[in-house]
């Protein structure tokens, strides 16, 4: 699938840095060790913000100064990577 990119409606400044788009890779088995979406039908916030912090490279200072509309952009796009399993309200594998 390759990696998406994320054009931020409002670039985020921390420390003089501007970061105005995030670069979102594809996910391997790493990256979603102790990720519990959707496994239950529970959806946990503060899993998909690190998991995005992961998957984007950025530390989570950035990723937790995004405006709302901009984390559900960056939420659906690492949602996208997960199988209909592991999505909440997903089916159960």
């Amino acid at each position: 699938m390759g990696a998406k990119i994320i054009q931020l409606t409002s670039p985020i400044t921390i420390a003089g840095k501007i970061t105005s788009e995030l670069t979102v890779q594809e996910p391997k088995a790493k990256h979603l060790r102790g990720v519990k979406l959707g496994l239950d039908g529970s959806f946990d916030m503060d899993m998909l913000l690190d998991l995005a912090a992961t998957l984007t490279g950025q530390l989570p200072a950035v990723i937790d100064e995004l405006c709302l509309a901009d984390l559900v952009t960056l939420g659906n796009a690492v949602m996208d990577f997960l199988p209909d399993g592991m999505k909440p309200g997903g089916r159960t594998p």
